[in-house]
């Protein structure tokens, strides 16, 4: 038998045509064993989820980051402010017509403005997650849209105050606003973590965001209805206050953020 040609079942085939058959029969076999699951190739699809995987990561680092640099500097701030923090917790039920020593200050100011950032980029990432949408963009747009709801609202406050009331209680009045939402973005913090590191459990941190924003509501509400209706026969006129200046408002946000990130995407 010559070294070109190989012998099977008596006759002689050329190598060139053994070695062919050979390759057909390994790869019919590949084949055959790859529909039943031994043999697997990494389709478009596998090969797009993988290279899709660390750009999301470097996405959601584009929101994280600046929370976590943001936390930082308020712990820092923190230090020196921790009678402060007390202040903002009286503010945010007092009535009182008295003079803060903390008011006139810069550094306190400067630090409730930080937990006002915070709570809104935290409020921003809750509600993009709430509204099914995990993109940074969203998450964005989200921030930018709470922040947009913070300004109008402290407008529409100071407006509504020297209406019905005098400035020194409008005042007092979006105090407790600003020191609510300051307050509340230290508790609004974990769970816009734990969705951003957890995403598996959206509900769960939806709505502790939710309950809080919640608990930070009640107490302004009541803070202005000591404020503002000590009267029973203001009952009506805290109703309307109530469905305009507390729940549409609300309302209004969570429809424009979902109008906003739909035409977005």
């Amino acid at each position: 038998m010559y070294p070109e040609q190989s012998v099977i079942n008596g006759a002689d085939i050329p190598a060139d045509s053994a070695v062919s058959d050979s390759a057909a029969e390994i790869t019919a076999g590949i084949d055959s064993t790859r529909e039943w699951g031994l043999v697997f190739s990494k389709s478009e699809e596998v090969v797009e989820v993988s290279r899709r995987e660390p750009t999301d990561w470097r996405s959601e680092s584009l929101i994280l980051c600046p929370l976590l640099l943001l936390f930082f500097i308020i712990s820092i701030r923190f230090r020196s402010n921790s009678r402060y923090v007390r202040a903002l917790l009286k503010d945010m039920s007092s009535v009182r017509e008295r003079g803060n020593v903390f008011d006139d200050t810069v550094r306190e100011k400067s630090f409730l403005v930080l937990l006002n950032l915070l709570w809104i980029g935290c409020g921003g990432v809750l509600l993009s997650c709430a509204l099914g949408y995990r993109e940074v963009e969203c998450m964005g747009v989200c921030a930018g849209i709470v922040g947009v709801y913070t300004v109008v609202m402290m407008c529409g406050y100071y407006i509504c105050g020297h209406i019905f009331t005098d400035g020194l209680h409008t005042d007092m009045w979006i105090r407790g606003f600003t020191s609510g939402q300051g307050v509340g973005s230290l508790l609004l913090f974990p769970p816009a973590m734990l969705e951003l590191c957890y995403s598996s459990q959206t509900e769960i941190w939806v709505l502790c965001g939710l309950i809080v924003l919640i608990i930070v509501k009640i107490v302004f509400i009541w803070q202005g209805y000591r404020i503002f209706f000590s009267q029973c026969g203001s009952l009506l006129l805290f109703l309307y206050y109530l469905c305009s200046l507390e729940i549409v408002p609300l309302i209004l946000t969570y429809i424009a953020a979902d109008y906003v990130c739909e035409h977005l995407l």
